[in-house]
């Protein structure tokens, strides 16, 4: 991964790298559980990697986890991590994650206004 942690690293930089590395691990996990069509897993190790690595929050991951949200038919939800995403990507500079992040939040808007 190329994350080298010096020896007299301090305890905060210690756990900001412990949550990064376990984020990670999260969020692969719960890649292969969405490929796994296992919506209910990927959704608790999305919403892990978000928990473990709350320091550097990434949109990506808010996403997916949105996106098994929404598989699930859990639109509330999914609609406040879809929500979460577009404001970590656009504060992140946009981008194609920014764009996919702001189309979910539309699909979950309406699909919610109209229940």
């Amino acid at each position: 991964t190329g994350l080298v942690l010096a020896p007299n690293a301090t305890e905060e930089q210690y756990q900001m790298m412990k949550g990064v590395l376990l984020g990670v691990a999260h969020e692969a996990m719960g890649v292969a559980e969405t490929i796994r069509k296992n919506d209910a897993a990927a959704e608790q190790h999305f919403r892990k990697a978000t928990e473990v690595n709350q320091a550097n929050p990434d949109a990506l991951t808010w996403l997916r986890l949105a996106l098994a949200l929404d598989r699930q038919k859990k639109y509330a939800e999914g609609l406040k991590a879809a929500s979460r995403a577009v404001e970590i990507a656009q504060a992140q500079g946009g981008g194609q994650v920014h764009e996919m992040a702001k189309q979910e939040q539309a699909r979950l808007t309406q699909l919610i206004g109209t229940k």
